[in-house]
């Protein structure tokens, strides 16, 4: 389809001639890591992890925003890099200083892609414009309604709905869930649904509040609610009781 033709195009002749050309930056972080993560979430936005961060919500943003237009992605993501700050759409988005000196590739420990890292940091530092978001261990959370704004911002999107309970913390009913399967699939890559669960769910998931993004039709026997979903770079199964469910279950974006 057309995303993965404009990332195509991207990678062939963006990226080489942008990496060549712009000497300056505003990251302590070095121009072949970014670069070469740049490269790799737009060959495949599906690999887009997190990992360690608690940013699911700029993650599952990113991962939904760079497979519709990774060329709007590649601006950003170079923008920031150079100046400090990137536009999503008209919105400007900035990384403090504070961020931008912190080496996080001096740590043995950390796994990231460098790129990653700096988009979803970035992202929550200029979101919680209050509290300076520095360090893998930092709280990078986010509220639904924050991702509705940055989606919003992208203008890619004709309508959202936002039906995630206020604070993620009002559980919601699986018929509220299975009125998705009326909707999903049915047109295509018209429709991006992103879920507000409890990660626990997931099979050895942590207890805490999460977003994945829904990747199949919903199977309810029953007795058990089984769906596909993507989160920390990968497609997950998840399968549990209804009660389960019902209690880890917040609804939808």
């Amino acid at each position: 389809d057309a995303a993965y033709d404009n990332r195509a195009a991207v990678l062939v002749d963006l990226l080489p001639q942008i990496k060549s050309s712009l000497t300056e930056q505003a990251w302590v972080l070095d121009k072949d890591s970014i670069y070469d993560g740049i490269e790799k979430l737009l060959k495949d936005p599906s690999g887009l992890d997190q990992s360690i961060t608690s940013t699911c919500g700029p993650a599952i943003f990113l991962r939904l925003w760079i497979e519709r237009d990774p060329v709007a992605f590649l601006r950003f993501a170079t923008q920031l890099y150079v100046v400090g700050s990137g536009k999503i759409g008209s919105e400007i988005v900035t990384a403090r200083e504070s961020l931008r000196n912190n080496n996080v590739l001096s740590d043995p420990s950390f796994k990231m892609n460098p790129s990653t890292w700096m988009v979803v940091s970035t992202l929550v530092d200029d979101d919680k414009w209050w509290l300076a978001f520095n360090s893998t261990d930092d709280n990078g959370g986010a509220f639904s309604k924050t991702i509705e704004n940055w989606m919003k911002w992208t203008k890619l999107y004709k309508e959202i709905d936002n039906e995630s309970s206020f604070g993620n913390i009002f559980s919601k009913s699986l018929d509220h869930f299975l009125n998705l399967n009326q909707v999903f699939g049915s047109d295509g890559f018209d429709t991006d649904i992103v879920l507000t669960i409890n990660a626990k769910m997931l099979p050895g998931g942590p207890d805490g509040f999460h977003f994945v993004a829904l990747t199949t039709s919903i199977e309810f026997d029953g007795k058990r609610v089984r769906f596909g979903c993507w989160t920390w770079g990968r497609d997950e199964i998840i399968d549990v009781e209804e009660s389960v469910f019902e209690d880890n279950y917040y609804g939808y974006l």
